[in-house]
């Protein structure tokens, strides 16, 4: 018999149709099957946790950068009431809000 082109033995015998036929096989020793198994399991946990770290690093620097603007903006309002309140003078107030706009501008880009 030739199956995936290699060739078998045949056996003859007399049995009738529905019959059960029972047979072993037995596959020659795979080389080091198992250690490409575990090499590629080990890679893929590797490349996932490497993933998850890298994800979880760049979720972390938006949410600083986040909280840096929302601390900007507060400044801002805050110095506009302060101004609006009469606190401080029109000079000081422009004095010290255009450097954190111009802060708050470099983060928007």
């Amino acid at each position: 018999v030739k199956f995936e082109e290699k060739e078998y033995d045949s056996f003859l015998g007399s049995t009738r149709a529905g019959a059960v036929v029972r047979f072993t096989l037995k596959a020659p020793d795979s080389a080091g099957g198992l250690v490409y198994f575990y090499a590629a399991g080990g890679m893929f946990v590797l490349l996932g946790g490497g993933l998850s770290v890298w994800i979880r690093i760049r979720r972390r620097g938006d949410l600083v950068a986040r909280m840096e603007r929302d601390e900007l903006l507060r400044s801002l309002v805050s110095l506009d009431d302060r101004l609006e309140q009469g606190e401080i003078s029109a000079e000081a107030h422009q004095s010290q809000r255009g450097p954190l706009f111009e802060s708050l501008r470099g983060m928007s880009r």
